[in-house]
């Protein structure tokens, strides 16, 4: 790969960084990518934004790297690691169940996901989660 082309797409770093208007919205093109390819989350036809009932980190993700600091993404089945300050596909994530979790239930969730996820031993503590 050439120099200041870090990505899969041939195009120049400095293309990503520009902003593009999408949907009234000002974003770069990289979150102009993906919200063409995944979407963005949000009113979902109603008039309102949707807030999910539990956040990532309280259903037990974390990002690659293992940071607990995450959060659902403003893009469709992505996360927002608060400290790698990135959107990251959510099947790319680690899992580890969540101290108030059953693990039955734990498990049924995640043979419920659409996708294979790579699940920690133990349990993640309460206090890990409300951090």
């Amino acid at each position: 790969m050439k120099p200041g082309y870090n990505n899969e797409f041939g195009f120049p770093d400095w293309w990503w960084q520009k902003k593009v208007q999408w949907e009234g919205r000002q974003l770069s093109r990289t979150e102009w990518h993906l919200a063409r390819t995944y979407g963005l989350r949000g009113d979902e036809g109603t008039g309102k934004k949707l807030d999910a009932i539990l956040d990532a980190n309280e259903l037990g993700y974390l990002c690659p790297k293992g940071h607990l600091h995450v959060c659902w993404s403003e893009f469709k089945e992505h996360i927002w690691c608060k400290i790698c300050k990135l959107d990251i596909l959510s099947r790319k994530c680690k899992v580890q169940r969540p101290s108030y979790a059953e693990q039955k239930k734990f498990d049924e969730w995640v043979k419920s996901l659409p996708f294979e996820i790579e699940v920690l031993p133990g349990i993640r503590s309460m206090k890990d989660i409300g951090e």
